[in-house]
């Protein structure tokens, strides 16, 4: 990483470990780690990032679509029937976003973090690719095959 190129962070914990994660910040002295339990304004959140690392939920996905966010999911290894791990391979398999396995994730995800952040060509494309994959007129559309069967 380039010596004048620095990332900021926005880092929703969840409850659980909050606290943990702003004493980690907080011995780090910086300035450049914005840390929530979560983030109402997910739009605006989204709207300050160059690019997401995220769990790989129905929603997430989703959002990181409508978004057209470049992305790095790592799948929650608990979810019921790894269902995350198959939403992230519906993205990774387009080249619409980066997987980290969980299990991995302490030894490789800052690794991919920087090399997406200081690639902006894949960026680019992966912006592109998972942009292609959202439907912002999802709740139209259902509802009016809702209305059909009615």
């Amino acid at each position: 990483m380039s010596q004048s190129w620095h990332l900021q962070i926005i880092w929703q914990t969840g409850k659980l470990f909050i606290d943990r994660a702003k004493s980690g910040v907080e011995a780090l002295q910086t300035q450049r780690v914005f840390v929530s339990d979560f983030i109402y304004e997910m739009d605006l959140a989204y709207a300050a990032a160059d690019l997401v690392v995220s769990r790989a939920g129905a929603l997430s996905v989703s959002e990181l679509c409508l978004a057209a966010k470049p992305s790095i999911l790592v799948p929650l290894p608990t979810a019921a029937e790894d269902h995350q791990t198959q939403n992230a391979m519906a993205l990774v398999n387009t080249n619409a976003a980066w997987i980290v396995k969980d299990v991995e994730s302490r030894e490789k995800l800052i690794d991919k973090v920087i090399e997406l952040a200081e690639n902006q060509q894949v960026m680019s494309q992966l912006s592109k690719n998972i942009h292609q994959l959202g439907k912002p007129n999802a709740g139209q559309e259902i509802a009016a095959e809702v209305l059909k069967l009615v």
